[in-house]
């Protein structure tokens, strides 16, 4: 069982590295906030990193970010284009 574990374990993880390879970014506000005075910043990172979680604040530049198969082959990452 503990071998089983391990090699599904590991095919997950395998997967989780093509799916990163090629991925969209889309900016919530690609030039300048709506109604906000001030310019983009970086986000503040916190020094709380418990439950292995990295927590940020004052987001200034929103995104999303799309991750999905490919047609051909739904376990390879997808090119968008």
């Amino acid at each position: 069982m503990k071998r089983l574990f391990l090699s599904v374990l590991c095919i997950l993880m395998s997967h989780l590295g093509y799916s990163q390879i090629d991925r969209e970014i889309l900016y919530v506000w690609p030039d300048v906030v709506p109604g906000e005075p001030e310019a983009k910043a970086p986000p503040e990172v916190s020094e709380n990193r418990r439950g292995g979680v990295t927590r940020l604040s004052k987001v200034t530049n929103p995104a999303l970010v799309v991750y999905g198969p490919n047609e051909e082959n739904p376990l390879e990452p997808m090119n968008v284009e």
